[in-house]
């Protein structure tokens, strides 16, 4: 739980770090269009993130299906790079900065999730990418959103 409190505000930092800073014309905007305009501008890269995730997913499956020797089972989450470096390799260089992919794979099921940076922005995008299970504080941001089989929902 401590740790979703740590990315929780690490979300919120993200989200808010990107905010004018006192002396900018912008500094009398509300808190609410502060964070309209950094959804905003975290907005179009979703697509892109989400099109990453779909791709990672589709190569866990083909390898479960042709070659699940080449998979590293874990009983936790682990960094992509640590899992298959050149995966991680593929991941969109227009992500924000400190974008980490972490991976749980078994013979059949998987779950496959990019951590803080743009969960905010997910949240309200397609808010069922949510990862439920670290995700319990109630607070702008959240710490992973991705996909995942039914089978690893609770991992």
């Amino acid at each position: 739980m401590g740790g979703g409190l740590i990315a929780g505000a690490g979300a919120a930092y993200l989200l808010l770090s990107g905010l004018p800073k006192t002396g900018s014309n912008a500094d009398t905007a509300l808190p609410h269009q502060q964070l309209l305009r950094a959804y905003n501008e975290q907005l179009p890269l979703m697509p892109e993130a989400v099109s990453y995730l779909r791709e990672l997913s589709a190569e866990i499956v083909r390898r479960q299906k042709e070659d699940p020797t080449s998979l590293r089972v874990e009983k936790t989450l682990m960094l992509l790079s640590i899992f298959d470096g050149d995966l991680a390799k593929k991941m969109p260089a227009s992500l924000p900065q400190g974008t980490e992919a972490v991976i749980r794979v078994s013979a059949t099921d998987y779950k496959i999730m990019l951590n803080w940076t743009l969960c905010g922005t997910a949240a309200i995008y397609s808010p069922e990418m949510v990862d439920k299970v670290r995700a319990t504080v109630s607070t702008i941001g959240c710490p992973y959103f991705g996909v995942w089989t039914p089978g690893a929902a609770g991992w």
